[in-house]
This record gives structure tokens, sequence and C-alpha cells, in this order.
């Protein structure tokens, strides 16, 4: 075969930033057709950045799947997951108890173990003495 008519296959390489923090920031080249989850798992990135296996990548602000395949020029930007007792407790926090000034019951032992309901009555005031001037 004549070398010059051979086809030779190449391997486009398209380069991406990826940030981590506010100073971490790495722009690297790499095969076209990475994935996200690709540049997640590899170990050089996560040692030279310092992130570990907690992060969620995001492109423009939204967070991107790990089978995204990144394009020439993507700016990949990570960031640690939240916790996920505190992102449950932040989706649906709970609704604020209602107080209510009504006589609340109340229960009192009886006789036989069992508890009465009994109403709370609101405290009784004294009146006040009728004041006495003297006339002359």
């Amino acid at each position: 075969m004549d070398p010059k008519n051979e086809e030779r296959l190449t391997y486009n390489n398209m380069q991406i930033t990826i940030n981590f923090g506010l100073s971490n920031s790495i722009t690297k080249e790499v095969p076209d057709g990475t994935t996200v989850g690709q540049i997640l798992s590899d170990r050089t990135f996560q040692s030279a950045l310092g992130f570990g296996d907690n992060v969620v990548a995001k492109i423009d602000g939204f967070a991107q799947d790990n089978n995204r395949r990144l394009v020439n020029g993507d700016q990949l930007d990570l960031e640690v997951r939240a916790n996920q007792k505190a992102a449950k407790k932040m989706a649906s926090p709970e609704p604020p108890k209602e107080q209510t000034t009504e006589a609340t019951p109340t229960e009192e032992p009886t006789q036989n173990g069992q508890a009465a309901p009994e109403t709370q009555q609101p405290e009784k005031t004294e009146e006040a003495a009728p004041v006495q001037t003297e006339q002359a």
C-alpha cells in the first residue's frame, strides 16, 4: 500500500476547563467524546483539584448527568453535594405549629388509673374595691 493514500485514523482532542472551589482550575485537552463521569472518576483530576467522589458537575449552573458527552470549550464546575439529610429537610420543611389561646384539656389520673380530661379555666382576677372620696 502506498503510505500517501493510506487513511490515517485521527482522534480529535477538545479542550475543557474544570473548576473546583475558588482557585482550583485546570484547562486540559481530552479525547473527543469524553463524558462527565469519566472526568469525575479520573484520579488525576481528583488529586490535582482536591475533590472526592461526593461532587456534582455543573455546566452553566445546571447539574449534569454522568453520561453527558463534553464538547470543546465546556467549563465544568464541580461542587460538593449537599448532605442527604439536610437536603431532605430543605426539600420538605415541617409546617409551623399553630398556637391557640383557647383552653386546652389536661389529664389528671383518677382512682382507677385512667386519665380523665379536664379543661383549664382562665385565672380569676379580683375586682378592685371602689375608692371613696370625702366631700366637704
